[in-house]
């Protein structure tokens, strides 16, 4: 139990000038989040309480083990075991699995924002906001045992240069309250309430996040040097700089005199219609192998220029290389690279999505909707981020 979470909250609104039509707002709070993260679950699937095998050859299906050679099963125990009257423990080595910090607080977000808001005229109404957030004691998850390169060191002997258990333990994802972020951001909305037939919703959002681990730390390990984590500080896999949405939705005129097929048929559509363009999302460059020999596997590589090229080619010249491969060189056995987590960031996103609706009267208030939706109007192309491992064959192509 933890009863040091405390989450004060204070905010305030001013009408500036009196008259109900510009008012400046502005607040600050601590929320306390849950936390979760993959600990809780894998620490129940160590050993000895369950056995994990790779199996790359197969003696038979009727006995897929065959005689244990290959898993260094402890003699005369076929798995894994633990037995809870004597609390003896057998186990298959070297050992892997999961492991975490004995003081995981509660994850918290400090979050602030100020408003200036103006009423233009009976309709229109624009919003300038500033929104902020900073997160302390984010769970991380990382290579807990990693191996320690030196002279001497190759990929064959990593489990004897473990830090931990030399041999006998191999590699820990570990979970520490180490996470940090950081998210600022400059959101300009303007809105049109509905009237004179029609309504206009225009938001743009300039951002930027910072952490050094984003989404659920136990589905992938990003941490290349666990030793110091602010290496690992960078954008934030979900960051999108420039976000511009627009909404809105028209009534066209009922056409009154074009008698039946003008006033049930043609007349008194509805059209609709939301546009999206944002920023790409950024992604890691990764070198593919373990050169640093500490069997984290999440090497980056060095670079030698400026990978980013023109933005101003044709779709085809993109697909095929996003990015200047020639600027990345793999890095040097026993050291880790110099590329930053998520340096480069992919292609945007242009999106239409539009509607046409027509409610036709029946009898009394009963009517039939005809609805036509049309997604990606444009067929506009959006491409995903590039393959960006070194010894990839592809390395640049989307």
């Amino acid at each position: 139990p933890q009863y040091r979470n405390f989450n004060p909250r204070i905010g305030f609104a001013w009408d500036i000038f009196g008259d109900g039509k510009t008012s400046l707002r502005a607040g600050y709070g601590i929320f306390t989040e849950i936390l979760m993260n993959g600990a809780s679950q894998g620490l129940s699937l160590n050993q000895p309480f369950l056995a994990s095998y790779t199996l790359t050859t197969v003696p038979s299906f009727s006995n897929p083990l065959g005689n244990g050679s290959g898993f260094n099963i402890v003699p005369g125990n076929p798995a894994a075991q633990y037995n809870p009257k004597t609390g003896q423990a057998a186990f298959v080595l070297p050992v892997t699995g999961w492991g975490a910090s004995q003081y995981m607080p509660n994850p918290y977000l400090q979050q602030y924002s100020a408003s200036l808001q103006r009423q233009l005229n009976n309709d229109f109404a624009l919003a300038i906001n500033y929104i902020g957030s900073v997160g302390r004691h984010l769970p991380l998850a990382y290579q807990g045992n990693p191996s320690i390169p030196g002279p001497g060191a190759t990929l064959a002997n990593q489990n004897q240069r473990r830090l931990f258990g030399a041999g006998n333990i191999a590699g820990v994802k570990y979970f520490q309250d180490a996470g940090i972020s950081s998210y600022n951001a400059l959101a300009v909305n303007l809105k049109k309430t509905f009237a004179k037939a029609y309504l206009i919703n225009v938001s743009y959002t300039w951002a930027r996040s910072l952490d050094i681990q984003s989404g659920q730390p136990y589905l992938a390990t990003t941490i290349q040097d666990p030793s110091p984590f602010r290496r690992s500080y960078g954008l934030s896999a979900f960051q999108r700089k420039h976000v511009l949405t627009m909404s809105g939705t028209w009534d066209l005129p009922r056409w009154e005199s074009g008698g039946f097929v003008g006033r049930k048929i043609l007349g008194g559509w509805r059209l609709s219609g939301i546009l999206t363009v944002q920023s790409g999302a950024p992604f890691d460059i990764l070198s593919g192998r373990d050169n640093s020999l500490t069997a984290v596997n999440v090497d980056r590589p060095n670079v030698l220029g400026n990978p980013i090229l023109s933005s101003d080619r044709s779709t085809g010249q993109m697909v095929a290389r996003y990015f200047d491969t020639s600027m990345f060189v793999a890095n040097s056995p026993g050291q880790y690279g110099v590329v930053g987590r998520n340096a480069m960031v992919g292609p945007g996103l242009v999106n239409l999505d539009s509607s046409m609706v027509k409610q036709i009267p029946v009898i009394g208030e009963r009517h039939l909707e005809f609805r036509a939706e049309f997604f990606n109007t444009l067929n506009h192309t959006n491409l995903s981020n590039p393959v960006a491992t070194l010894i990839s064959p592809t390395l640049g192509r989307i």
